[in-house]
């Protein structure tokens, strides 16, 4: 599959890093964004930028040449209100009716742990039954639908919270970022994301699922205590919990057999030691008006 075109639907902070890294490596790469102002920024990075929209319909006045690609990859978070499916459904269809005209052969779907509900136990991936939330039904639907298509086969991730860079366990606690932090850690770093989706195209591994989360899980709680310590901030206040929590741990066994995949961060707690993983710098934790929208 080298030197073929893939085209990234979705090409913001996870798009651009995959798009960067299958360039270095020898394809070409076609970005979508919703903004004019982006497309000059995916150009600078080698990537060809392309203007599309999904309100839901899908309209551009480059979508024949965004799709005569081999590969789709498919990175579109669902922004649901709450219990509202319907618009992100009707999303995957406008990209269903593009693709019956393309010459796409593949879909790489990058879907996310929330298709879980907690089951007090390891997760593997044919436990996507009945999710809670309203995210986590809209992937699992937008799943089925991709998987059921005859025109072209389709590989799905489902990635555990993303960090690395900007995204560091500091900034997201001091932005308001709420989780139970009695629970296993379930997250993947970015570098590891992109690695892992680019062994899937290269190796021509389709027609699976696959979950991508750090083969390690500390408890959150004791993840942040550390982050803040090594920034050399005071610990935050965790509250005690009244109960037990469901616990919930995703394996990501199959994904490192298959793929013979060994991880670049396995253990978050030491990731947290790795500068390189961060690239921080003094304004990191400095937030404005912005950062919180």
């Amino acid at each position: 599959m080298m030197n073929s075109a893939v085209s990234i639907l979705g090409c913001g902070w996870l798009g651009r890093a995959l798009g960067q890294l299958l360039i270095s490596r020898g394809y070409k790469v076609f970005g979508s964004t919703r903004t004019k102002e982006s497309l000059q920024g995916l150009n600078e990075l080698g990537i060809q930028g392309i203007k599309l929209e999904l309100k839901p319909e899908l309209t551009g006045q480059e979508l024949d040449r965004f799709f005569q690609c081999d590969t789709l990859v498919l990175s579109l978070p669902p922004k649901i209100l709450e219990s509202n499916t319907a618009f992100y459904d009707a999303q995957i269809q406008s990209i269903l009716e593009a693709l019956s005209h393309s010459t796409v052969k593949q879909v790489l779907f990058i879907s996310s742990t929330s298709v879980y509900p907690a089951l007090d136990r390891t997760i593997y991936e044919a436990d996507a039954i009945n999710p809670t939330s309203p995210s986590g039904k809209a992937l699992l639907q937008a799943e089925l639908t991709l998987n059921n298509c005859q025109t072209f086969q389709t590989t799905v991730v489902r990635f555990g919270g993303l960090v690395g860079y900007e995204r560091h366990p500091v900034r997201l606690l001091n932005r308001g970022f709420k989780r139970d932090v009695h629970q296993p850690l379930n997250i993947i770093h970015r570098d590891d994301a992109i690695e892992i989706m680019y062994q899937i195209i290269q190796k021509d591994i389709w027609g699976e699922t696959f979950n991508a989360c750090a083969p390690l899980h500390p408890m959150r709680r004791q993840y942040y205590a550390k982050a803040f310590k090594l920034n050399h901030q005071p610990s935050p206040n965790f509250s005690e919990r009244a109960k037990k929590p469901d616990i919930k741990v995703i394996s990501s066994g199959k994904l490192m057999s298959m793929l013979n995949y060994r991880f670049i961060y396995p253990n978050p707690l030491l990731m947290l030691e790795i500068p390189e993983a961060w690239q921080l710098t003094p304004s990191a934790f400095s937030f404005s008006k912005s950062d919180n929208q």
